[in-house]
């Protein structure tokens, strides 16, 4: 077993093969109706994401200062995860790594969770990804972002849309637009490819053949 102190491969932010990762939430004790559902939904989103089995294991705790990942669930947090490993610069226990600001059940619910556990096991952004190459007309970005409901500030669209990070996918195609990891972008956003230049990217509602191929490249079975 690896050593848990030591979980990160040295290049990047996702965990360790052969890890176990512990994982609690933040709620009442014991949980309420609610909270109970919610925890039944994180963790059904979780198994979709780990069949067919990978190297990386999942332990869910009650102890707080045991976890590695804690989740909160609360409608008036922002909406933000920590990506593979950084969720260990988190120390205090109270604090969460993952928060989601909507209930986990429904469609739109389990949307976001997918999408959230992708950043816990390591995955980036699809379209942040240096290997996608995408092109941005920035002053449609800036617009369609900061706009209702999102109305993100500049530094946020910049770290959440724009900003280009080295930890992006190593197999499978460049760009995956089916990617659960890859944000709904309406036309007109994208300059680079050239057909894309105007047409809508969906919002993904499934993990994709090409997510499912990258985990198992990073988290091989034993």
């Amino acid at each position: 077993m690896v050593d848990l102190h030591h979980p990160a491969r040295p290049d990047s932010r996702k965990w360790a093969n052969g890890s176990t990762v512990r994982y609690g939430f933040l709620m009442r004790n014991p949980p309420s109706w609610t909270e109970r559902k919610d925890i039944a939904a994180f963790e059904a989103a979780l198994a979709e994401w780990l069949a067919p089995p990978c190297g990386l294991r999942f332990e869910r705790t009650d102890t707080l200062a045991d976890a590695q990942v804690r989740i909160r669930v609360k409608l008036t947090a922002p909406m933000r995860s920590r990506v593979g490993t950084d969720a260990l610069r988190v120390t205090d226990p109270a604090a969460p790594t993952v928060s989601f600001n909507r209930s986990l059940r429904g469609a739109e619910g389990r949307r976001m969770a997918l999408h959230e556990i992708g950043h816990i096991l390591g995955f980036v952004h699809e379209h942040q990804s240096r290997r996608a190459a995408l092109g941005w007309n920035v002053a449609a970005v800036e617009a369609h972002f900061g706009a209702p409901p999102m109305n993100w500030s500049r530094e946020v669209i910049e770290k959440n849309v724009l900003e280009q990070s080295d930890d992006g996918r190593i197999t499978g195609p460049d760009w995956d637009p089916a990617s659960i990891m890859q944000y709904a972008l309406p036309a007109g956003l994208l300059t680079r490819p050239d057909s894309w230049r105007n047409r809508p990217v969906k919002q993904a509602d499934a993990i994709s053949d090409a997510d499912r191929a990258e985990l198992r490249a990073w988290y091989p079975p034993d």
